[in-house]
């Protein structure tokens, strides 16, 4: 039920914007930790609008976003982390493999609907969500 939740966002939870930031992270095995995270959702869009005030708003208006954004990242990574107990695994057979797999569409959202991209990157996709999983501190 969270995960079909999830995956009727709009976009998913780390933003598409910062899709590419993922995948070329996987790619490069590149250790995820709270910095690292931090960093790259610190990185805001949106800054080539003409109207200070509301350039000022919007940017705003984005870093709540975005800390709302690490937040349920942090926590939905925690509730994960729960079901990688033994026992956890041995009933469901969910393992940290298998719980990537489910929930890294729900966390990162490919932007672009090419097939042949979205099946080159979906292993990035995986590696990214069990790096964020054994990484992150909670």
């Amino acid at each position: 039920m969270l995960k079909e939740w999830l995956r009727g966002l709009n976009d998913s939870l780390i933003p598409g914007t910062h899709y590419n930031i993922c995948v070329a992270m996987a790619k490069e095995r590149q250790k995820l930790d709270h910095e690292t995270l931090d960093v790259f959702l610190s990185q805001l869009p949106g800054h080539n609008l003409s109207h200070m005030f509301f350039k000022y708003f919007l940017l705003q208006t984005l870093r709540v976003v975005l800390k709302l954004i690490k937040s349920i990242i942090r926590y939905l990574v925690s509730f994960l982390k729960k079901f990688l107990n033994p026992q956890y695994v041995e009933a469901t057979k969910m393992n940290l493999e298998n719980i990537s797999i489910v929930f890294a569409p729900t966390i990162l959202k490919c932007p672009v609907d090419d097939p042949t991209l979205l099946m080159q990157n979906s292993k990035f996709e995986k590696d990214f969500v069990q790096q964020l999983i054994t990484n992150l501190a909670v």
